[in-house]
């Protein structure tokens, strides 16, 4: 997907949107699979030479890939179906470590999801990364406040004990 573009001197941002099933049929577990060659895709970014700029990765996560591709897709104006059946559900990650310690042009990270557990399965991916600067997380609308602001500070800490102290961390609530 990125090979090819990967040296251009003017790329400056990636934004990749990911749908991950919310159906029953398809439990946490086998949704990861291709989130992590996804990740592992980004290894091309590896061959980037020091001198062209550092670029922000945007990932969006998607729970339900139900709605329409016609639509333009916009993470803040989505409306979004959530099944029970796997909400507590952790989803298993194994996106390479060592691909993510080759990236040394990703400086930003924006990550958008609903999910805390994918954030907390992304976080030692994210701190591979050796260049990394800032991490903005933010909630996506679409569950109580009181149980965000509970997810969020939760995210927040377990976040600052994972990356390194330089790093700026935001955590927030997509507007």
């Amino acid at each position: 997907m990125l090979h090819g573009l990967h040296l251009a001197p003017n790329l400056e941002k990636i934004v990749l949107h990911f749908f991950i099933s919310s159906s029953a049929r398809a439990p946490a577990a086998s949704t990861s699979i291709p989130l992590d060659a996804m990740l592992d895709d980004l290894q091309c970014l590896a061959e980037r030479p020091e001198n062209l700029e550092r670029l922000t990765l945007t990932l969006t996560l998607y729970c339900d890939p139900s709605l329409p591709p016609k639509r333009s897709f916009s993470a803040r104006a989505l409306t979004w179906r959530r099944q029970k059946s796997i909400q507590n559900k952790a989803p298993m990650f194994s996106p390479s470590l060592a691909i993510a310690a080759s990236l040394e042009c990703i400086q930003t990270v924006v990550l958008n999801t609903r999910s805390a557990s994918m954030v907390q399965a992304l976080l030692p991916w994210l701190a591979a990364l050796p260049a990394l600067d800032e991490l903005e997380v933010f909630v996506l609308r679409g569950r109580t406040e009181v149980s965000e602001a509970a997810e969020m500070e939760m995210l927040e800490k377990e976040a600052r004990e994972v990356l390194r102290g330089e790093i700026h961390l935001r955590v927030g609530r997509s507007k």
